[in-house]
Order: structure tokens, then C-alpha cells, then sequence
């Protein structure tokens, strides 16, 4: 018995020891295209066995509006998603001014856009981290510029404990 106590006891050792990853450096803005044009080349998605689109292609300009109507099912939000990277396409490819979305960091990638979901969601988090999303690092001041471009900041602020609040646990009513 005393051997295998041993020996968990010098791999735990070595698993305490292993060095933390390092903080990887943040994305370059350098390393994104300069011009943004979107485009879509031969997207295809499968649900369920289910086409939903094959040989998808267009190209959006930077600044253009686009709507996307279609009968419930259709996959309008599957194509929101794909562009949005929260799902892969089964075949084709979305590429940024030329470059294939996948290689571009998705923070970067994602900074591109404003995205409106159809149900909205508030994590039980802080009112801070529900507006950071989960992303790490974000300074105050850019979540305090965001509150305050949609018009938040002073209900944040009437909150019990202002952006630190707990959404989770207070129950606040936030939409």
C-alpha cells in the first residue's frame, strides 16, 4: 500500500510543479484585412438531415445593409451563426477581404460586427461580465463606453452594487 501512496504522491508533485500556460499575447489589428468585404463562397449546412442551404454565395461591402428574410426553419439563424463562427459550415467558406474567417482570431473577427440575437440572455454574472461576454481582459472604460452608447449606464448605476452587480442573484430586470 505504502508504494502506491508513493508514487501518487511524487505525481502529484509533478503535476503541481508543471509550469501555467502563459497569458497568450492579445491579437494584432495589424494582422486583419484592411478593407472588410465579407464573402460567402459555396456555404452549405446540413440539420438533421436537412438541407438548409447549399452553394451559398454572396459579398457584402463594408457599411452595407443586408436582410435576410425566409419561412420559419429556413436557416436564418444558422447563416447568422455561421457568419458569427458559433457554427461551422458543413462545406464552403467565409472569407474576410480575401482571407478565410477561421484564420483570423475571433476576437478580432468578431469586433466586426453587432449582433442582435433573437432571445436575449443574461448570464448569472455580473452586469460587467454579461456586457464583456465572456471576453477576458476588457478595461472598464470600454464596458462603461458600451453601457453608455445603448443607454445603460445610469440604470447600471442605480443598481445595488453598479456594475459589479450580480445578475443572477438580484434579479434585476434588465432587458
Amino acid at each position: 500500500a505504502y508504494s502506491k501512496l508513493g508514487s501518487t504522491v511524487i505525481r502529484l508533485r509533478e503535476v503541481f510543479a508543471y509550469p501555467e500556460d502563459r497569458e497568450p499575447p492579445p491579437p494584432s489589428l495589424l494582422a486583419m484585412p484592411d478593407q472588410h468585404d465579407l464573402e460567402v463562397r459555396d456555404l452549405a449546412y446540413v440539420r438533421d438531415g436537412r438541407t438548409l442551404f447549399e452553394g451559398l454565395s454572396f459579398r457584402l461591402a463594408p457599411g452595407e445593409r443586408v436582410g435576410i428574410i425566409g419561412r420559419n426553419g429556413a436557416g436564418k439563424t444558422t447563416l447568422g451563426d455561421l457568419l458569427l463562427r458559433l457554427e461551422a459550415p458543413h462545406d464552403g467558406t467565409i472569407m474576410l477581404d480575401g482571407q478565410d474567417v477561421q484564420d483570423v482570431p475571433l476576437p478580432l473577427y468578431l469586433s466586426y460586427f453587432a449582433h442582435v440575437a433573437q432571445q436575449g440572455h443574461i448570464f448569472h454574472a455580473s452586469v460587467r461580465d454579461n456586457i464583456a461576454l465572456g471576453w477576458r481582459h476588457v478595461p472598464d472604460a470600454d464596458i462603461e463606453h458600451a453601457a453608455r452608447l445603448v443607454r445603460l449606464h445610469e440604470t447600471i448605476m442605480a443598481m445595488p452594487d453598479g456594475y459589479q452587480t450580480d445578475l443572477g442573484r438580484t434579479n434585476q430586470p434588465l432587458s
